[in-house]
Formats: structure tokens, sequence, C-alpha cells
């Protein structure tokens, strides 16, 4: 999965499984990251909306990046195949 931050002209925080068509993001189970107490939280880009997939003009994104991989566990959790990436660092012994 292609899961990719965006940040939008209107100042949404989007995250979704992205990919590039006609000078269009095509994004697929995109959601808002919203800030929370307890740290981030993500809800749907548009609640009213039974599509799984929107396309956004090239224009109307500010930058994309990739996302940390604790937010794309949670991502991954929700929407994609469940896959959770280690956080970096750790020592496995055999």
């Amino acid at each position: 999965m292609n899961i990719k931050f965006l940040k939008l002209v209107t100042g949404e925080d989007v995250l979704a499984e992205m990919s590039f068509e006609n000078e269009r993001y095509v994004l697929k189970h995109p959601v808002r990251i919203l800030p929370t107490r307890e740290g981030i939280g993500m809800g749907p880009l548009n609640p009213f909306s039974k599509g799984e997939k929107i396309e956004i003009p090239k224009e109307h994104v500010i930058y994309k990046d990739d996302p940390d991989d604790e937010i794309k566990n949670a991502y991954n959790a929700q929407f994609g195949s469940g896959i959770v990436i280690p956080p970096s660092g750790l020592n496995i012994v055999d």
C-alpha cells in the first residue's frame, strides 16, 4: 500500500492510500488527522460520503510526505492489511 500524508490548501491533514492519475490524487480510505488529548486521532475526510475513493486536483495539495510508522500502523490497523511495522532500533536476538 502506498500510504501518504497530504497537506491540503484548506489546511486539512489527510492520510490515505494514494495514487496519481490524470493530474489528480486518487485517495482510497482518506482520513483527517485530528489532534486529541491523547495524541492524534483519525476521522473520515467526508463523514457524509459513501465513497471509499475521492479525487483531489493536484493544485489543492500543498505537499505530500510519508507518514511516520506510528501513524502508518494506526491507519493499517483500521483500513489496511493489519501489518504493523516494528519500531526502529530494536535488537533482535536469535
